[in-house]
């Protein structure tokens, strides 16, 4: 396919690169991840363990990291964490259930938007898929230190 061809398609190489990036994270999200989000366990468990599986395939899917080693970093934090909609609907899609679950249980804390959580929790798995001095293991104990007494009732926003 010629370049010229293909910007009928795209408006540019950004657009091009969103595309491919969502093409595969939903591949990825398909094959790999689904599963693991029918499983039924509690709250705590359930939002440690997708958001180690979703960092672990997303940092060993050759592909995605190809994109990334490609880009500066500024350029993929605003792909995979910035204001893209196909992004975030891929994201809430995986999230969004076991945080209606936890809410429904009475676990979520009721001042928190799902989209908003969704949002900072692709800021936080970003970080964590750059960061490839952390094996899953670290990665539990992050998001159970920090990410999940945050989303728990019993825990409010200063102010």
């Amino acid at each position: 396919m010629s370049r010229q061809y293909l910007y009928h398609f795209v408006s540019g190489r950004s657009e091009l690169l969103e595309e491919a990036v969502q093409a595969r994270l939903r591949e990825l999200l398909d094959t790999q991840l689904r599963p693991l989000m029918d499983q039924p366990r509690p709250f705590t468990e359930a939002i440690v363990e997708l958001s180690v599986a979703a960092v672990e395939a997303v940092r060993c899917d050759t592909e995605i990291r190809n994109f990334m080693q490609k880009m500066p970093t500024i350029p993929v934090y605003q792909l995979f964490a910035g204001p893209s909609p196909h992004l975030q609907i891929l994201a809430a899609e995986f999230f969004i259930p076991t945080l209606k679950a936890a809410s429904v249980n009475g676990e979520l804390r009721g001042d928190l938007d799902y989209n908003e959580i969704v949002s900072w929790l692709r800021s936080v798995l970003l970080t964590m898929i750059l960061r490839e001095d952390l094996d899953p293991d670290q990665e539990r104990e992050m998001m159970r230190k920090f990410v999940v007494p945050s989303l728990l009732t019993g825990c409010r926003a200063p102010g």
